[in-house]
């Protein structure tokens, strides 16, 4: 996309640090290439680069070329014929010996530019050109002069000259540290190397390119076979051994010729002239052209490896990409042998060492840099978000300037530490369920009553808001529970359950969406809570109305009389009486829902002779005898644990329940028996007439009234019901059998209460 200068201008005023954190950490591979390159450019960095290169010369050993042999002027031969020079006769015999071979070509590197005796230079002179394949050396000779330094160029003999079938020089070149590695195939004023004219004899073809040339040493000194000068005169070596060969003389003796440091040859080794003349003319016989890099290609060697470098650095952690450099370092100089085996160039690996060895500690201290600037940041931005973070301090205690911002860095996030275990802990004591969720909708973090409600968000990890929901029978669409305004509906789950479902976004301080978060609210206390109140106002509208609007209508009836009788006033009384015994119901059965129940061991048989003597006297109205037994065959009601008050409440309200429906001159039986599990059962019964099936049904419904002329809406047994259940029994209904109705209240054993 283009980027304008006046946007560019604009981003750099507005965030200069953001863009310099974008830019920093391409604009340093970016130098680091370029200096790497440049480095590269160089073309060699001394003496390093130099005993690299000789190391990968050294890998590519091959064996010695089987038509190269060497005759050696050694010291063997100077104690045989004599000190040096020798009479040019022995020379011209050592060639009339070789003409009897034949060998290929000869290159004799032996100095002959002074004049001997006119009949050795003759005799020497009809040797040469009787053999027709010698060739012999031109040397330059240095001179200081007052002028400076000057070189001028030795032949043979001009009888000899003609004589030879050509000539060639023998100068290596000598780099700055005195070592033979190169070497000119041609010299003004137009000789060629002394192999180079060899190869001519043999009508071998000659490289098309003269210039100077690294020599292709195929091993150490000794590689070629050499053969003494004074054997080889003496004719004491075998023919076979040299005839069809490339045969170079010269000089090995001590004190005698010359003898240079190769790449191949060791710290105390020297390799002779005449052995580098082998290796020059085996590399030019095989075609092998070995050759620097220009500064272009080692540019091009150095900043691929330094690229190469900086990838394992930027995208590797940190201990592989410490192994990936380490590592990298010895492939570098592997790298050079396998190009110089493959393709004939020599490049200068000691920048691309040098490269890659300085691009780690560059790296990292931008990267420590960095890292200060975001600790920085980070704790100004954790301090600047939060009021309970702002006192965090800037920096803490170190010895340098990233150790205290870690410090600092590592107090906030204990302090931060402490505010998720706060969320934590708050969403825990929470009523409601909570749901944290990501942006792709998945639960990150949840309360216990959102597990208590979605039991599969314990067994699963990171689950999905809709599955969970859906799981629970609660079908939504994606769409509509993460709108970005929120969602807010009523559920039914599958259990049951009457949950109030809100779903919000969150969001950072650029608005931009972090997640959802959710909440469950569970309705049933509410709608329990709504079940009561209702059924309080339908209770205070129905049946404490009723009695005082009976006593308002009998003033209003006897309102113009001056008297009212025993009659009216007792009636008022009965009703005034009902009202008041409503309300007393009432409190009774919210204190038996809502109060805190005090149980203590209870002999059940003694309270159920106290209740049934606070009856006695309506007992009596109605002509009713309440017959108290214990049909137990344990002790078990003897110390049980009871609410003694509510649960005697609850008995008496059975029996007067009892007596209104119980026949006069009838009977009503309050029981003690034996019930399942080590519990126990209280039982009243009646002997009145019972109830029908759909009556039974109805009666645990609330206000109901069950026969005609009865009263009540039920709050005696709702609070029956409500004690029971608080011990942690069940109420039973049914009639008895042989007539009447039958109370059972089931309490569990003494233990489960």
């Amino acid at each position: 996309m283009h980027l304008s200068l006046a946007r560019f201008a604009r981003i750099t005023r507005r965030s200069p640090q953001r863009l310099l954190a974008k830019i920093a950490p391409w604009a340093l591979p970016l130098l680091l290439l370029t200096a790497s390159a440049l480095l590269g450019y160089q073309n060699g960095l001394g003496r390093g680069d130099l005993l690299l290169q000789d190391w990968a010369s050294r890998q590519q050993s091959r064996p010695a070329d089987p038509e190269i042999a060497l005759i050696v002027i050694d010291d063997a031969s100077i104690a045989a014929l004599g000190r040096w020079p020798w009479p040019r006769e022995l020379h011209a015999q050592l060639l009339a010996r070789l003409q009897q071979l034949p060998a290929k070509a000869i290159g004799y590197d032996v100095i002959f530019s002074e004049a001997a005796e006119q009949s050795s230079d003759a005799q020497l002179a009809k040797a040469l050109h009787a053999n027709g394949n010698v060739v012999l050396p031109v040397f330059d000779a240095w001179q200081n002069t007052p002028a400076g330094v000057t070189t001028q160029t030795v032949l043979p003999l001009p009888t000899l000259a003609a004589a030879a079938a050509g000539l060639g020089h023998i100068h290596p070149t000598l780099d700055a540290d005195g070592v033979v590695r190169r070497v000119p195939l041609a010299r003004a004023p137009g000789w060629p190397h002394l192999s180079a004219a060899l190869l001519a004899l043999d009508r071998k073809a000659l490289p098309a390119d003269f210039s100077p040339r690294r020599i292709a040493f195929s091993g150490p000194a000794g590689q070629y076979p050499q053969y003494s000068f004074a054997e080889v005169w003496a004719g004491k070596v075998d023919p076979a051994l040299l005839r069809g060969k490339y045969l170079l003389v010269g000089a090995a003796a001590t004190g005698l010729g010359d003898a240079y440091a190769t790449p191949t040859t060791h710290a105390e080794q020297r390799m002779t002239g005449v052995e580098i003349l082998a290796h020059t003319l085996a590399m030019l016989k095989q075609g092998l052209h070995w050759r620097s890099a220009t500064g272009l290609e080692n540019a091009l060697f150095t900043a691929l490896w330094t690229a190469l470098a900086w990838l394992a650095i930027r995208y590797a952690r940190p201990q592989w990409a410490l192994l990936a450099l380490l590592i990298s370092l010895p492939a570098i100089v592997l790298c050079t042998s396998w190009l110089l085996a493959s393709t004939q160039v020599l490049v200068a690996p000691l920048a691309s060492l040098c490269s890659v060895v300085l691009l780690y500690p560059i790296w990292s201290w931008l990267r420590l840099e960095l890292a200060v600037r975001f600790f920085a940041r980070e704790l100004a931005r954790i301090r600047a978000e939060d009021p309970v973070l702002a006192s965090l301090p800037q920096s803490g205690a170190g010895a340098d300037v990233l150790g205290r911002k870690m410090a600092a860095l590592g107090h906030a996030v204990g302090q931060l530490a402490g505010l998720r275990r706060l969320v934590h802990d708050s969403l825990a004591q929470l009523a409601d369920g909570v749901l944290i969720c990501d942006a792709d909708g998945a639960v990150v973090l949840s309360n216990p009553a959102a597990q208590r409600l979605l039991p599969k968000l314990e067994s699963e990890s990171r689950p999905q808001a809709l599955a969970l929901l859906a799981a629970q029978g609660a079908q939504l669409e994606a769409a509509a529970l993460f709108a970005p305004t929120g969602y807010t509906q009523n559920l039914q789950l599958a259990d049951g359950a009457a949950v109030l479902l809100s779903c919000r976004p969150r969001l950072d301080r650029q608005q931009q969406l972090l997640g959802w978060v959710l909440s469950l609210t569970d309705l049933s206390v509410v709608q329990a809570a709504q079940a009561a109140r209702d059924e309080a106002l339908d209770f205070l509208s129905h049946d404490m109305r009723s009695p005082q609007s009976a006593i308002l209508a009998l003033l209003e009836l006897h309102a113009g009389h001056t008297s009212a009788g025993p009659d009216l006033l007792a009636r008022i009384r009965q009703h005034a009486e009902r009202s008041l015994a409503l309300a007393e119901d009432f409190i009774q059965l919210a204190r038996a829902r809502h109060q805190q129940y005090h149980f203590a061991p209870t002999d059940l048989l003694d309270l159920c002779y106290e209740i049934s003597d606070s009856c006695w006297e309506k007992a009596q109205l109605h002509a009713v005898r309440i017959d108290v037994r214990c049909e137990s065959t344990t002790n078990r009601w003897a110390a049980y644990p009871a609410d003694r008050s509510l649960l005697g409440r609850a008995i008496g309200n059975l029996i007067e329940n009892a007596l209104k429906y119980a026949a006069s001159g009838g009977q009503i039986d309050c029981l003690i028996r034996d019930g399942q599990a080590g519990g126990v059962i209280l039982a009243v019964r009646d002997y009145g007439p019972g109830l029908s099936a759909a009556q039974l049904t109805q009666l645990g419904q609330k206000f109901k009234q069950l026969a005609s002329g009865s009263s009540g809406a039920g709050l005696g047994l709702s609070l029956v019901q409500t004690v029971v259940a608080r011990h942690g029994g069940e109420l039973e209904i049914s009639n008895a059998a042989g007539g009447g109705l039958c109370f059972q209240m089931i309490l569990p054993m003494a233990d489960n209460c």
